[in-house]
């Protein structure tokens, strides 16, 4: 693991530890509920949600995936095993805590999982974040049997690429690089089947500026959610508007792959994605999950870009990494197949050993 990514790990199990003054912990991706200032991003999912429901595919793999908002969608809609990678060990225990998704730990350069161990696999927002993206898409296509979606910021002005500076020392948003549509595509492969995707389109950020400042203020008007959703759904399409996120989607499926997913009809699906994004996921993981708010105790709690930081996880409630997990874990050294020790992942080829903590494979040294 380069500098970089060390100082990248660092302020992401902080990021991960974040809690209020009552000790609730703040979560970066929407799992409590829909929030105001999250409709831009709610914009980008509905974006990624429209591509998957026109696919055949069973398994899901979200690296960089944080507290696994976009697993446990995947698993609730479409019925698929899924799991998720991060560099934090903090947000895979979170997934578990809040999503009860299993996962794992990885460096994006070097994912420790099996040749095409998954048929979707997704890598949003967190390209930007790594020091040599092609490496780690070169990675994503390894591990992806059908799909891969790679999902990115894009800058809005040449004002904003003239200014940027990378973050190496992790003060701001740990971005090292940033994109425009062109320079996305140029580090995507030559030969792959690639189509693009936009969301987030310039009257939609004038509209969600307008409304945080007005009626966002007073609470969730979701109607005017769904509108604004369905505005950015119908100009992104338009090459006009200057996008701020893309999605490539690369297909690496060969001609004789069944591809179309039958069980969702095309009438009514883009109100069906609104309504599980701003509704029913959260009544589903309240009725199947008893999912509830985490908290956690601030006696003795750090101080970190004006929150309260948890220093240190809780006790470990899982002893041992889960079957299904070993079943597609692979050594980061040789990608080889692994085996379970005693708080142990072993290498059954080259002899590597990697711990384990509260049934998260730490799959890095």
């Amino acid at each position: 693991m380069d500098q970089w990514t060390q100082t990248s790990k660092q302020a992401q199990d902080y990021l991960f530890r974040r809690m209020d003054k009552n000790g609730f912990y703040l979560p970066h991706q929407a799992i409590y509920g829909f929030a105001t200032y999250r409709i831009l991003q709610f914009c980008e999912i509905q974006t990624f949600l429209s591509s998957l429901d026109d696919l055949n595919f069973d398994s899901f793999l979200d690296v960089g995936c944080a507290e696994g908002f976009y697993p446990r969608l995947v698993q609730v809609r479409y019925g698929a095993e899924v799991s998720g990678m991060d560099l934090s060990v903090p947000a895979v225990r979170r997934m578990w805590e809040y999503n009860r998704i299993e996962g794992i730990c990885g460096d994006a350069h070097n994912i420790p999982v099996k040749d095409k161990a998954f048929d979707v696999v997704l890598c949003n927002d967190m390209v930007e974040h790594v020091t040599e993206p092609q490496k780690a898409i070169s990675e994503l296509m390894r591990v992806a049997k059908k799909h891969l979606f790679i999902g990115v910021p894009l800058a809005f002005s040449k004002n904003e690429i003239k200014e940027f500076k990378p973050d190496l020392n992790a003060e701001r948003d740990q971005h090292v690089h940033i994109f425009t549509p062109e320079s996305f595509r140029q580090i995507l492969p030559k030969d792959a089947k690639i189509t693009m995707r936009y969301s987030r389109s310039l009257p939609v950020l004038l509209m969600n500026a307008a409304y945080k400042r007005s009626l966002g203020k007073i609470g969730n008007f979701l109607p005017l959610v769904e509108l604004m959703m369905k505005i950015d759904r119908i100009l992104s399409k338009n090459g006009t508007q200057r996008p701020t996120h893309a999605f490539a989607h690369l297909d690496l499926t060969d001609a004789n792959t069944p591809n179309k997913r039958t069980e969702i009809s095309g009438k009514g699906r883009q109100s069906q994605i609104s309504k599980l994004l701003l509704k029913d996921i959260y009544k589903i993981n309240r009725d199947e999950l008893n999912a509830e708010p985490i908290r956690w105790e601030t006696e003795g709690s750090l101080n970190w870009r004006g929150y309260f930081i948890k220093p240190s996880e809780s006790p470990a409630t899982r002893m041992e990494v889960s079957e299904y997990i070993i079943s597609f874990l692979a050594c980061p050294k040789c990608k080889s197949g692994v085996i379970q020790g005693n708080n142990t992942i072993l290498c059954s080829v080259c002899g590597s050993s990697y711990s384990s903590w509260d049934g998260i494979p730490i799959m890095y040294k």
